[in-house]
């Protein structure tokens, strides 16, 4: 499975190493870091995207994108 990290990672993962990045996700998006306010899956150019968008405490904000 490919998973895009960001636009230049073209690293292929395995299916364990790609559960592992969605849980550090979640946990950083619905725990006290931060609290998930939006996520939206859709695709483009033939590759299924998801993104997540969540805010921090401290005010700022943060997006995740996530393809695969």
């Amino acid at each position: 499975m490919t998973l895009y990290l960001a636009e230049d990672d073209r690293q292929e993962r395995t299916k364990e190493e790609v559960s592992e990045i969605w849980s550090r996700i979640a946990t950083v998006a619905s725990k006290s870091q931060g609290e998930l306010i939006e996520a939206l899956i859709g695709e483009t150019e033939g590759r299924l995207f998801l993104i997540i968008k969540a805010i921090d405490r401290a005010g700022g904000d943060s997006v995740v994108v996530m393809a695969a």
